[in-house]
């Protein structure tokens, strides 16, 4: 008896300590979450191209003789082929701006450069009145724009430095966590295997089949003769990020808007494209893709999750939206196969999961 009130103490004292411990690495990852957080978009944009380049990754390794001049290659590939579109459709709008500076420049008098920005026949006391409406307006805007360029060009940078780093690492990254993580091993590698495919059929299916669409979406505008045609192509192509109805955000307006200004036969161009080809490419692509990129969720969930995204996270739903949801679908799988939530019917009948992370996309 004494010999056992003795220990009591003991076995207290090392509850207290897993308690306090458990709550101390649950702050810390929390903590560690929120440092994450600002770049967590570009870290898994990173992952996602790392895991579709690694076969390309590893025949140019064995090409150059070494996996660092290889990273250097296919990072430069990804950062052209995804920043250089919308370099492109910035273009015509740097064109404006030069055509706008000539105009000051040739201007002789301070009167005539003044009108060359603000229009004809602004006399001095209107150009003060729109000065002190709008000076606190712009001040704003001009303080959003530079707060969002910041952030933009902080997530590039994040992307870049992650996908040199991941491609040039390998497996170490991903042994990494599956040694560090408190699931199980076979969860683990499920949950890692979710979220390739959920990465693989963002970036092929529904990537390429936006810039599908939106390639034929530019050709359409440019034959019409449309102004500012690239820069319409890179605003359908994000529309088209959003399954169904994205590309109609875009080619819609601009239908109306030639209808209504006295070009029918140009609004008509535009929208028999628009329905006939622009709006129906996913239905030709998605077929193709599917084999290669399958998410696992129906269409509508995936219509629902990228919409909520964006209304959650802004812009970064259209991948968190997904991919939230599909690894919550997959954890709430495994629990009921483990029958923590309750007892999976279907578990006989499904087919066994393989886990390669590495396979070709």
């Amino acid at each position: 008896m004494l010999r056992r009130a003795a220990q009591t103490p003991l076995v207290s004292a090392d509850v207290v300590q897993r308690r306090v411990l458990g709550a101390l690495a649950a702050a810390l990852a929390l903590l560690a979450f929120l440092v994450i957080a600002p770049c967590s978009v570009a870290l898994i944009l990173a992952s996602w191209f790392a895991l579709l380049t690694r076969p390309f990754m590893l025949w140019l390794s064995k090409l150059l003789h070494g996996r660092t001049k290889a990273a250097a290659v296919v990072t430069s590939l990804v950062v052209l082929g995804t920043l250089g579109p919308i370099v492109l459709s910035l273009i015509p709008l740097v064109s404006s701006a030069l055509q706008l500076a000539s105009e000051v420049g040739r201007s002789r008098q301070w009167h005539d450069a003044a009108a060359s920005i603000i229009g004809q026949g602004a006399g001095g006391a209107d150009l003060m009145k729109l000065a002190r409406t709008h000076f606190s307006t712009a001040w704003g805007a001009a303080a959003m724009a530079l707060r969002t360029s910041a952030t933009v060009l902080f997530n590039v940078a994040m992307f870049i430095v992650a996908l040199f780093a991941l491609s040039t690492s390998g497996e170490k990254p991903l042994a990494w966590l599956r040694a560090h993580s408190p699931l199980k091993r076979s969860h683990f590698d499920r949950l890692a295997q979710t979220y390739a495919e959920v990465g693989r059929s963002l970036i092929i299916g529904v990537g390429v089949t936006a810039l599908v669409q939106g390639l034929i979406a530019t050709l359409t505008y440019v034959a019409v003769g449309i102004p500012r045609a690239f820069a319409l192509g890179l605003l359908t192509t994000v529309g088209a990020l959003i399954p169904g109805v994205g590309t109609l955000l875009v080619w819609g307006p601009v239908t109306m808007i030639l209808g209504f200004g006295g070009y029918p036969v140009k609004a008509l161009v535009v929208g028999l494209s628009g329905a006939l080809i622009i709006g129906s490419v996913d239905n030709f692509l998605k077929p193709f893709l599917s084999t290669r990129a399958h998410l696992g969720m129906p269409a509508v969930l995936v219509f629902i999750s990228m919409l909520s995204g964006i209304a959650a996270f802004g812009a970064a739903g259209l991948l968190l939206g997904p991919l939230f949801v599909r690894l919550a679908m997959e954890t709430l799988a495994i629990a009921r196969e483990e029958q923590w939530l309750g007892v999976d019917d279907h578990a006989s009948l499904r087919k066994p999961v393989t886990h390669n992370l590495n396979r070709a996309p």
